[in-house]
């Protein structure tokens, strides 16, 4: 029989709320969201210092070959007691009635806003200073004491204190200090810098999953990864070139039809992507990522895997720019301009249905992509946009593995660069 126990901690290390599980022999503790328990709680996401499971730096608590009755801990701490009047909702609140325009973004507009606000106790804003960044963005990176400087305002001075995203920026605020609420010191909490307690599992399956560790050395951008399904077994290993997430949930995804597999920091993995190794220094040169079997995948068990399904190749399509002749009109996101797409010989594929969706203005995200065999090692590509222009088809003939750019204009004879990097599944 197992157990599942979580906890709302406050930073003194009272406990706040506390809930109690008890699952039938046999069955994963599961369902239990520490952040979900937190806010209902009444808590928002900037009270919450960290929540997750107690075994957060080893990969031990899953493994039920190792631990069958375990007692699984899961837990949430707040970095501040929750106080409704110095909430981020109501900071947000007075900086939308002051500067509204920031809340609004103008279709084409390049410009990032950073608001610093001090706030009065009756949810007023008593000073504050905007700064307007063009691109290309280099958001100064600063502590709180040097972000709250310009305004007048000591250490001493500043109480809880975070950030809020707007639609044009962010939104830096504190409330003057009080004894209760002490500044979180986030470097000081970062998961990554705790002691290890026990790395018996992390050992285990270095020496089984990743044997030539010692000898093997990755290449440029090379990462390895491990995916685990719900139960902590390992369903498999690999190896690649990861710029972004998606095409690291992608090419997994396609390698296990039917399998939907998540982002580290929302499955539970211990210190986020780089999860196997004692110390900073080994998890840097594993480059083991870590990916979880989420909970509403399609196939939990991997004997359902059904391996016919498979797509012949994995395509890596990475927007690189926008060459003009309008600058400007349809800025590169920095992050999610990869594009995860899976490729059987002579059937067409789209870019809109395989993690595009969330950059519908852009015209490379509507593009449609047709691979066809050259063999063992080669293969040819052939992109093109939807809707086709003269300019708007490329053939390429790549080897796998191989990055290669190709240019497509669109109806507006804008030019777009885009680099592909194919693997081979079958």
């Amino acid at each position: 029989m197992s157990e599942q126990k979580i906890k709302i901690q406050l930073p003194d290390g009272s406990v706040r709320e506390a809930h109690h599980q008890i699952f039938p022999p046999g069955a994963v503790p599961t369902g239990l969201d520490s952040y979900k328990l937190a806010m209902a709680a009444g808590a928002q996401a900037q009270d919450i210092a960290y929540g997750g499971q107690e075994g957060r730096t080893t990969i031990g608590p899953w493994l039920s070959s190792r631990n069958p009755g375990r007692i699984n801990i899961v837990y949430a701490v707040l970095k501040w007691p929750i106080d409704s009047t110095r909430s981020a909702a109501r900071v947000t609140a007075a900086v939308r009635a002051r500067y509204p325009e920031a809340f609004t973004r103008v279709p084409g507009g390049q410009e990032f806003n950073i608001i610093t606000v001090f706030m009065n106790d009756d949810g007023t804003i008593e000073r504050a200073r905007k700064e307007v960044l063009e691109p290309p963005l280099q958001i100064p990176g600063m502590g709180i004491a040097e972000r709250f400087a310009p305004l007048g305002l000591q250490w001493g001075e500043i109480g809880r204190a975070d950030m809020i995203s707007i639609p044009t920026g962010q939104v830096w605020y504190a409330w003057r200090a009080r004894l209760e609420d002490e500044v979180f010191d986030g470097p000081r909490h970062r998961i990554n810098d705790l002691p290890k307690t026990d790395d018996r599992d992390d050992r285990a399956l270095i020496k089984r999953y990743f044997p030539d560790a010692a000898s093997y050395h990755l290449g440029a951008g090379e990462q390895r990864w491990i995916l685990l399904g719900r139960d902590g077994h390992v369903w498999g290993t690999g190896h690649g070139v990861y710029p972004n997430s998606l095409l690291l949930e992608g090419e997994v995804e396609a390698r296990f039809p039917g399998v939907r597999v998540g982002e580290p920091w929302t499955e539970g993995s211990p210190r986020g992507s780089n999860c196997l190794g004692t110390t900073p220094a080994e998890r840097e040169k594993l480059r083991v990522l870590c990916l979880w079997v989420t909970a509403d995948s399609a196939i939990t068990d991997p004997a359902a895997i059904d391996s016919k399904k498979r797509p012949d190749v994995f395509l890596a399509a990475i927007l690189q720019a926008n060459s003009g002749p309008e600058p400007g009109s349809h800025p590169v996101p920095d992050v999610g301009a990869a594009i995860p797409v899976r490729l059987s010989f002579g059937a067409a594929a789209s870019s809109s249905s395989h993690g595009c969706q969330h950059l519908p203005t852009v015209p490379i995200c509507r593009m449609r992509f047709i691979a066809r065999g050259m063999g063992e090692s080669r293969v040819q590509l052939n992109v093109t946009l939807d809707p086709p222009s003269s300019a708007g088809e490329a053939t390429i003939a790549i080897n796998y593995g191989e990055v290669k750019t190709v240019t497509l204009r669109d109806s507006e004879s804008r030019a777009w660069r885009l680099a592909l990097r194919p693997t081979r599944l079958n």
